[in-house]
């Protein structure tokens, strides 16, 4: 006869009361977490791990916090390096940079204004604000740079400036308003926020490229003067990349007909890949990669499949207590 295994694993069920208070939540199961770890050193001899929906939110809330830490201050450094290289100088740098920092306290005030709350998702507010709010700092500082070397005094550069690039920057700014507004078609909130919040943000930058960073760079310009000499060493000091971008226009416009027929081939690749795409949706996907958690969860499932995620529930309301419900109950038990 073969002898009755040991259990290898146990399970403990905790039942938390509902509550709207998001924080409130994520304390209680911060508790959790800490009473898991106290009891994993004290009984070392056995592995003690919780999971659970509220655990998985307490731990993407910390992944979250982490990830804000360091993608906001990258891709501030990125962008900054890449206008310095770009105009080499220190207030061309500094006047987009400041610019775009006003307009990520309007969007986080606006969130709180909104009652709109920070979620996984929202982690990408500040990378595509920063990436597409430089868009129209850059426009305005390389037409005013242009319109100075032609010998224009400071006020009129940047009046020029914001009325050349203005009209194309609002359009800009409007299509792309209107772009992330179609969000608020989608049926989950946190997409139709994050449509809003992309909106208001792209706003905000527009309006604080072409009054805030124009109206000090006027002032900083007034200030320092421009004579002839410091002229003539901006016209020294052009970017590299003007040479570059003309003379691939000049092998675009010699070759038009190979970059039609390349396009057209790759297009059609891409074309028959994008057919073959396939649509479906995994929570599992949206949660952050070696998710402690959802390791346990996986556990769970595994030692114990009955009181998993892997459950589903049916809800049966009215007058339930009576036989017939019963055996209605009982003769389509298993079929799904």
């Amino acid at each position: 006869m073969k002898k009755n295994k040991k259990p290898s694993a146990s399970l403990i069920i905790l039942q938390l009361n509902n509550t709207k208070d998001y924080e409130k939540t994520i304390a209680v199961n911060n508790k959790i977490m800490n009473y898991v770890k106290e009891l994993d050193k004290k009984y070392s001899y056995v592995s003690v791990e919780a999971t659970g929906d509220g655990v998985i939110s307490a731990q993407i809330k910390e992944v979250t916090d982490k990830a804000n830490s360091i993608i906001g201050p990258s891709i501030f450094i990125i962008i900054m390096m890449i206008l310095l290289i770009s105009f080499r100088g220190l207030s061309y740098m500094v006047l987009p940079l400041l610019s775009l920092t006003v307009s990520v306290i309007w969007v986080f005030g606006t969130m709180v204004l909104l009652h709109i709350p920070f979620n996984t998702m929202a982690v990408a507010v500040v990378p595509l604000l920063m990436g597409l709010g430089v868009d129209y700092s850059v426009h305005l500082s390389h037409t005013h740079r242009s319109e100075l070397e032609k010998d224009k005094k400071p006020g009129e550069a940047i009046t020029i400036a914001v009325q050349e690039i203005g009209k194309a920057m609002f359009l800009a700014m409007l299509t792309t308003v209107i772009a992330f507004l179609s969000f608020l078609t989608a049926t989950v909130p946190p997409i139709r926020n994050f449509g809003i919040i992309l909106a208001f943000g792209i706003l905000y930058t527009f309006i604080n490229a072409v009054t805030l960073q124009a109206s000090i760079r006027y002032i900083i310009d007034r200030k320092k003067g421009f004579s002839s000499s410091s002229k003539n060493n901006r016209r020294r000091k052009k970017i590299s990349l003007r040479k570059t971008m003309e003379k691939f226009s000049k092998i675009v416009m010699k070759h038009q007909k190979t970059v039609l027929a390349t396009m057209i081939i790759v297009s059609i690749i891409m074309g028959f890949d994008a057919l073959q795409t396939k649509t479906g949706f995994d929570y599992k996907s949206f949660l952050p990669e070696n998710n402690p958690a959802m390791e346990v969860f996986n556990k769970v499932a595994e030692k114990f499949p009955y009181a998993s995620q892997n459950q589903e529930y049916i809800l049966i309301e009215g007058d339930v207590a009576t036989v017939k419900t019963l055996q209605g109950i009982k003769k389509n038990h298993g079929k799904p």
